[in-house]
């Protein structure tokens, strides 16, 4: 008898082979089992990703923590540069500064130093607002001003470099005025216009304000040398920056 049924499929099977057509009775069973295949498959798909995921949970756990620690950083990071600034601007008032009011300050890293060329890169750009011939500075004072800006990244040239022209004063009553220039990766000078002017080793120099681009009062740095020079008219003064350039990590672009 099962001969005989099995001659019977077997038939059945050949004549749908040879007409290029369905055979029923394999499309019958296939039917039958796959349904129950690709729910058992779609069980082992389910088990197999939660095993990984239990055996995973430990690396998962530890990327959730870091990531927890880097946002309670980035916060605590906020908050200091917060408080800084603040307290920057009460120090501004204490000696007779005013406020660096309507200006908006966006915090930045550095990210790379060159010394021989008198010029920092910042991790911000365009997207942040930031232009050619913005200043930048840190809590010890000026850092230099926004040279080339593209999207995600900044040069800026350092107080430091020679081709920098700034306008500086001495903080004296009156102050004196003259034209801030970079002499090497830790000096600047400052020329003053009247041979005449009352400034002495250990003066405070600082912004003059008389630009655009610079605000007054942002500190540069003290004088360490003086020299007269009477066949130009002028005086000379040789300046330490407060600012030191190599060790800079974060700054604030004063848009």
């Amino acid at each position: 008898m099962l001969c005989i049924i099995g001659l019977f499929f077997q038939a059945i099977q050949s004549k749908a082979v040879e007409k290029s057509g369905y055979d029923p009775f394999n499309q019958s069973i296939g039917s039958l089992y796959a349904s129950p295949s690709e729910a058992t498959g779609r069980w082992f798909q389910s088990t197999n990703d939660y095993l990984n995921g239990f055996s995973n949970s430990s690396t998962l756990i530890s990327k959730a923590h870091r990531l927890a620690s880097a946002e309670l950083a980035a916060s605590l990071y906020r908050e200091k540069l917060d408080e800084l600034t603040r307290q920057v601007d009460s120090l501004r008032k204490q000696i007779g500064l005013p406020a660096l009011d309507g200006r908006k300050k966006v915090a930045a890293d550095v990210i790379a130093y060159s010394p021989s060329e008198n010029r920092i890169t910042l991790n911000i750009g365009m997207k942040k607002g930031v232009r050619p011939g913005m200043p930048v500075a840190s809590g010890d004072g000026l850092v230099g001003i926004c040279q080339t800006v593209s999207t995600y990244r900044t040069q800026v040239a350092l107080i430091t470099d020679p081709n920098q022209r700034i306008g500086a004063m001495v903080m004296r009553n009156p102050p004196s005025v003259g034209l801030l220039r970079g002499e090497s990766a830790k000096e600047v000078s400052l020329e003053l216009l009247d041979s005449d002017t009352p400034v002495q080793i250990g003066d405070v120099v600082c912004t003059s304000g008389l630009s655009d681009r610079v605000p007054r009062g942002l500190m540069i740095g003290k004088i360490y040398q003086i020299e007269d020079r009477p066949e130009f008219g002028s005086r000379r003064s040789r300046v330490y920056p407060f600012v030191n350039m190599g060790t800079l990590r974060e700054v604030t672009v004063l848009e």
